[in-house]
């Protein structure tokens, strides 16, 4: 800090001094890329600025920062300074597309809502990159295409002396990144193609022969093209750790280039065994089953992958599901209005986030009989989650499927259950192929009937049909 600042006094000097004027502020980029000894600067930071009256701590991470691992922040601070009702900045929304469209013609047509690049330009990252393509130049239609092109490019737009160089040099850095690094030593490579990475932006110059990449979504991209192209690369990444965000997005990149590009299962089947080894944290396998359901082509993703996921008695659907259900879910107290009483929700409910809920529940739904029993339990969670999204959407088309879903099995169920001398029960075919425990039955019939009956308004017919069965029944009074 006094090298960087040219500041002889102590930390606590400095911020009294920045707050001087009535207050002051310290700004701490992307929380989730620090090495350890950066995170300790941050926290001596952070204990110097809560004992400043009037200072105030703006700082930045990615949606899931500490979910996993617990925050690195030092706690007494963050209480010391109060604890903040974070900012979620989402994709942009229609009412934010249309105002942009209105206040710059060059966005215009680009955000028009079937534009070809529609599924990435909500991103704003992602949308300034598209503005600065040539005009007439074929537009990426996800983040997948336009990594690829930008690998590709060597992260230029056109193609000059220094592509070669380019290209060396990125694929010098991506190796690095994998490897954990974030800001580089390019003392030893190409000074040429270092400046032009420099000027095209791809990377931000620190002085004294260290670079790092302008955004943390170029360094993942990175290291998908060091992947993707030398795949024995995958060996360097350190699974019996948690590895970084950027290490684990440029993971979930690659498999994802495997799916929407290669359309290639057998090669993503492969990664995934590579990760799998024993050891390693279950992290790394997690990244890649994400892979099939993080990407602005979803529908065609899960179509892609769906043999796959039923495979062996749907084995990774239903592994995939409980992690859906943990990371792609926020809070539902997020939807209260500032000041409204946080107590009026449960802390542990939350609601889906992110377009593949409803393709991964709409697919799930037309294979009706063709989804193998094992995963009626996780399915059962699945649905259960949309619902509760559907909560606060009146009019969703998805619900009264659901209930129809829940309806069926629910008849199943009980007929399965109605009889009278238990020698005639065991004359009966099996429940579902006998594929669910008693536990298993039980949860699925109490999820079903519990989630049909708050939505039977929605489905009027499905709960009628249901009603008239149950009338039907030796056995209802528990019903």
């Amino acid at each position: 800090m006094r090298t960087q600042l040219g500041f002889s006094g102590d930390i606590n000097s400095f911020l009294r001094d920045l707050a001087a004027d009535g207050g002051g502020w310290l700004f701490i980029d992307n929380l989730d890329f620090y090495t350890a000894d950066e995170q300790a600067t941050v926290n001596d930071l952070l204990r110097a600025a809560a004992k400043v009256p009037s200072f105030t701590v703006v700082a930045t991470a990615r949606a899931r920062f500490g979910m996993d691992t617990g925050s690195w922040l030092a706690p007494e601070s963050v209480k010391a300074l109060g604890r903040a009702h974070p900012v979620i900045v989402q994709p942009i929304d229609d009412d934010e597309l249309e105002m942009l469209r209105e206040a710059e013609p060059r966005l215009h047509a680009l955000l028009a809502p079937d534009h070809p690049a529609s599924a990435v330009t909500r991103n704003l990252y992602l949308l300034s990159r598209l503005l600065k393509l040539p005009e007439g130049a074929s537009l990426p239609r996800t983040e997948i295409e336009m990594a690829a092109a930008w690998w590709a490019s060597a992260a230029g737009e056109t193609s000059d002396e220094t592509s070669r160089g380019r290209g060396r040099v990125l694929r010098e850095l991506g190796t690095r990144a994998i490897h954990g690094d974030i800001t580089f030593d390019v003392s030893t490579l190409d000074a040429a193609a270092i400046d032009a990475l420099v000027k095209s932006e791809a990377l931000s110059d620190f002085g004294n022969d260290r670079v790092a990449f302008r955004h943390d979504v170029l360094r993942d991209w990175a290291v998908a093209g060091v992947l993707i192209a030398t795949p024995e690369k995958l060996a360097e990444l350190p699974f019996a750790s948690m590895g970084s965000p950027a290490q684990l997005r440029g993971l979930e990149l690659a498999a994802r280039t495997l799916i929407e590009s290669a359309a290639d299962p057998a090669a993503w089947r492969k990664m995934l065994d590579v990760v799998s080894v024993n050891g390693s944290h279950p992290i790394w396998r997690r990244a890649i089953l994400l892979a099939i359901i993080h990407s602005e082509v979803t529908k065609q993703s899960i179509l892609t992958m769906g043999n796959t996921l039923l495979a062996d008695e749907a084995a990774l659907l239903r592994e995939l599901i409980p992690i859906m259900l943990a990371v792609d879910v926020r809070p539902a107290r997020d939807l209260l209005q500032s000041g409204a009483d946080p107590s009026l929700i449960p802390s542990s409910l939350n609601i889906p986030i992110g377009p593949a809920w409803p393709h991964l529940v709409t697919w799930l739904l037309t294979l009706g009989a063709g989804l193998p029993p094992k995963a009626i339990p996780e399915v059962v969670e699945l649905y259960v989650g949309w619902c509760t999204l559907a909560m606060f959407i009146p009019n969703d088309p998805i619900v009264p499927l659901i209930v129809m879903q829940f309806k069926l099995w629910l008849t199943e169920i009980e007929l399965a259950q109605d009889w009278t001398d238990w020698r005639e029960q065991n004359k009966r075919p099996k429940l579902f192929a006998g594929a669910l425990s008693k536990e298993q039955l039980k949860r699925v019939e109490e999820d079903a009937r519990q989630y049909l009956a708050l939505f039977a308004i929605r489905a009027p017919n499905a709960a009628k049909a249901y009603l008239d069965h149950v009338k039907t029944l030796k056995r209802k009074e528990g019903i």
